[in-house]
């Protein structure tokens, strides 16, 4: 039996499964509890007394801890989950490497709110042989895999532009959008950003973007709109056709280029066919993570790309969009 540990008790810790009406399990506690047979969650930190009350009235089992290193101390855990707030990521992992490197540091996304303090965060990961995995979690949907599959194919020939919409707030939800830009898309190399001010909402900025691809394919962060309109999609376009994948139906639509009827020696997109991907209306990434956890530490998984330069990148992004806010963006994009 391998241990887990939760660091910071707030909402995707634990409290978002106790919501009304949620049915999805959409936590770290959630996620243990699914694989009980493989990990134990054996013990949780949060400086708040508060906090700490507030969990030990409905998971008592759990034993609690005020102080990060005793807790590393006491539980000696192969898997470390960060959930404490986003500005606090790097003195909590700090504080984790100083007694012990787990095996596996699950970290909720952003990484961190700054480049400085990501860079450390991966550094430490490296140095210690841990395994870092950031909570984007389309990347565990099978919708999402279903689309990256279809992409990689060569279905769609050779992509060319790659189109990922979501709502604004930058760090909130932009970050899973630059995190799908990269991980359908593969290395970005240059990037450019426009603030939408009349998006800006609970003190995130909102800011579209265009890319430039290793592979000299070309990418669009597009903010569709206020946070509680999801349109959440994805468009590939390639030299034989294009593709849509859309959250909302779960379906992913196909549009192939052929001879058009109205313009000699042109082409023009067909009507889509559309695959719908039947998803359990239970399905829980948090799971399939947690799960994905287990199979690694029993060896019967690897990760499968270096999650420390993946999360790195995305926070290079990240931190690039934002500082079109704070300072006018020069021409020719900046360099990743």
């Amino acid at each position: 039996m391998f241990k887990a540990v939760l660091v910071g008790l707030g909402q995707v810790a634990w409290r978002f499964d106790d919501e009304p009406g949620r049915t999805v399990i959409a936590t770290h506690l959630g996620a243990y509890r699914a694989v009980a047979d493989s990990i134990e969650l054996a013990g949780a930190f949060d400086p708040s007394e508060a906090a700490r009350s507030d969990f030990a009235a409905r998971h008592p089992e759990v034993p609690l801890f005020d102080d990060i290193g005793e807790m590393m101390r006491a539980c000696e855990p192969e898997v470390v989950s960060v959930c404490s707030p986003n500005d606090a990521h790097r003195d909590a992992v700090e504080t984790i490497f100083a007694i012990r490197a787990p095996r596996i540091l699950w970290c909720e996304k952003p990484l961190a709110t700054s480049v400085e303090d990501a860079e450390a965060i991966a550094e430490l990961c490296v140095r210690n042989k841990t395994e870092l995995l950031v909570s984007y979690v389309r990347e565990w949907h099978p919708l999402w895999q279903r689309f990256k599959e279809r992409m990689d194919s060569g279905e769609i020939g050779e992509i060319t532009c790659l189109r990922v919409a979501m709502p604004n707030r930058l760090w909130s939800i932009g970050s899973h959008a630059v995190s799908l830009l990269r991980w359908l898309g593969g290395e970005i190399t240059s990037m450019r950003g426009l603030p939408v001010p009349a998006l800006t909402q609970h003190g995130e900025p909102a800011v579209s973007g265009l890319f430039l691809y290793s592979s000299g394919a070309s990418g669009i962060l597009q903010v569709t709109s206020r946070r509680n309109d999801l349109v959440v999609e994805a468009e590939a376009i390639g030299t034989e056709g294009r593709l849509i994948c859309r959250e909302g139906t779960g379906s992913i639509s196909t549009e192939m280029f052929a001879e058009s009827a109205r313009f000699s020696g042109y082409r023009e997109l067909s009507l889509p066919a559309v695959e719908t991907i039947e998803t359990p209306s239970t399905h829980s990434p948090f799971i399939v993570i947690a799960r994905e956890i287990a199979d690694r530490l029993e060896g019967k998984s690897h990760e499968e790309e270096d999650g420390a330069a993946a999360a790195l990148q995305v926070q290079v992004l990240l931190e690039q969009l934002a500082d079109t806010v704070r300072e006018p963006a020069e021409p020719g994009g900046a360099p990743v």
